[in-house]
């Protein structure tokens, strides 16, 4: 093993660390462990408990709750923290292999800074790409492989770890895309790529008609198809206005290119060199256009979107130091001192954010008026109770421990508030069914119960109040009592024959 390589996974955990000891570092969390919680306790997913997220993604979260309680979310970030360093390992290997160890150790380098000049809450947090991204450089890796030792099951085992990336991230489809394409342009006899492109896709094809046999066998696959392509449909189709486009997509995108400025400055330069760059490695130049294509699935670019680009982005800087290697200049191009400081500057820079959230936490947590919600309810509560969230933040559910009473883990999905821009949106017959399924979730288990929590703000977004909503607010004046309000927050109780005293 090269002599530095140790010090990058050192640098890594380092990195990492903060993240074994905040429990939920973006809100998103909250809504997942809900669902994982929901699951674990042998609720049925998407119809106990709904996102529209592909089920592999749940069954991950399910898992960790199911075999670490509490610990959980730390479990989660630490297998976010080894797919980061199986990504830094196999990076390293394809570029050391293609243009010797300094490369491959450039590459991992540039890697780690792409990393670290992120968004802390983004790059440590157990979102879906962040536990996507191993299974797909494990398909780029499978089949560089195959392209340079013909094998079926190669091809096979790309297929598969497609299958399971789409399972975690939809978008991690978009990879088998990349197979048949860079098969179909190799300089191969047609039937041996048609074979090749068949193994590949039936991979994936057995991944997902287990997931489809497991779904009709627990009687939900009308529910998978719902969930995951009927609201996405929905979802991605919903029409988001050109300047909601421009400024989303041109501010996110230019800070995280200057945050990683030299790696992104070398990757691109690289397309400077189009017909060698195309010769050489036109499978890192089309899995960073896969990546980009994703994205800008549905125009939305959020922030953890771009988790999406960094391994490509390493590969095709790894091409450029190639290049220059070649060119009989040094593998950077500028003097190796400047280099490592442009390196270390964001990397160092941006890593102490996560560090900054780890001292948050100790002294209450990012948010401490919903964390006051969430300590109120579990004083107030028993283990037995549910409770339904109007408005945002699912993490009152891990910190109160009250399991969901409604598959509607954030009611903004009723309300169609989905994308992230400020916009609410309609989504037609697709919402009035999230409305019906509300309803039948309240007639079966009402929620002992309710937390309104859209007075408080998320991204600069409010859910509107329940008075907007007559169907919720008659219920609760029919059936509810406000027991307590926290920072403005309101806490209702279902009234029973028990004084909340009598508890």
């Amino acid at each position: 093993m090269n002599r530095f390589l140790p010090w990058l996974y050192a640098v890594l955990i380092a990195q990492h660390l903060p993240a074994l000891f905040v429990p939920i570092i973006t809100k998103d969390e909250g809504y997942w462990w809900t669902i994982g919680n929901a699951v674990a306790r042998g609720g049925l997913l998407y119809r106990d408990a709904a996102d529209n997220k592909p089920p592999i993604f749940f069954a991950i979260y399910a898992a960790a709750v199911g075999l670490f309680g509490t610990g959980a979310m730390a479990a989660l970030h630490l297998l976010v923290t080894v797919g980061n360093g199986f990504i830094l390992y196999i990076l390293h290997r394809l570029a050391r292999r293609a243009y010797g160890e300094a490369v491959g150790i450039g590459v991992a380098c540039c890697y780690l800074t792409l990393q670290g000049a992120f968004i802390a809450q983004e790059l440590l947090a157990a979102n879906s790409e962040n536990l996507m991204m191993p299974w797909l450089v494990a398909a780029l890796a499978c089949y560089v492989a195959a392209q340079q030792r013909p094998a079926w099951w190669r091809y096979l085992a790309c297929g598969i770890c497609i299958g399971v990336a789409a399972g975690i991230r939809q978008t991690g489809i978009a990879m088998l895309g990349l197979v048949w394409l860079h098969t179909a342009l190799a300089r191969r006899p047609w039937r041996q790529a048609t074979a090749e492109a068949l193994l590949a896709g039936s991979g994936t094809a057995i991944v997902w008609i287990a997931i489809g046999a497991y779904f009709a066998w627990r009687g939900t696959l009308a529910d998978l198809w719902f969930w995951n392509v009927t609201l996405n449909r929905a979802y991605v189709g919903e029409p988001v206005p050109l300047t909601a486009i421009i400024w989303e997509g041109t501010w996110k995108t230019g800070a995280i290119v200057a945050a990683g400025g030299l790696v992104w400055w070398m990757a691109l330069a690289a397309f400077g060199h189009a017909r060698s760059l195309w010769r050489e490695g036109s499978v890192w130049v089309l899995f960073f256009l896969t990546m980009v294509g994703t994205v800008c699935v549905g125009w939305r670019f959020s922030h953890h979107y771009y988790i999406q680009l960094f391994p490509a982005l390493a590969l095709l800087a790894g091409w450029a130091m190639a290049w220059h290697r070649r060119a009989g200049r040094s593998c950077w191009p500028m003097p190796w001192r400047l280099s490592l400081l442009c390196l270390a500057v964001p990397f160092f820079g941006f890593m102490a954010e996560g560090y900054y959230r780890w001292h948050q936490e100790v002294r209450g947590g990012p948010r401490p008026k919903v964390r006051a919600v969430a300590t109120w309810l579990r004083e107030h509560s028993t283990p037995s109770d549910t409770l339904f969230l109007w408005g945002y933040y699912p993490e009152i559910h891990y910190y109160s421990g009250l399991a969901n009473a409604s598959r509607h883990i954030e009611s903004h999905i009723v309300t169609g508030q989905l994308r992230e821009v400020h916009v609410t949106a309609a989504l037609g017959d697709v919402t009035t069914r999230l409305w019906d399924w509300l309803d039948s979730d309240f007639a079966a288990h009402p929620p002992t119960w309710i937390a309104d929590t859209s007075s408080y703000p998320v991204s600069g977004r409010l859910l509107p109040p329940t008075e907007r909503y007559p169907r919720i607010a008659a219920l609760i004046a029919a059936h509810y009592e406000r027991i307590a309000t926290i920072h403005g927050m309101p806490i209702y109780h279902r009234t029973s024959p028990r004084s909340l005293s009598e508890k």
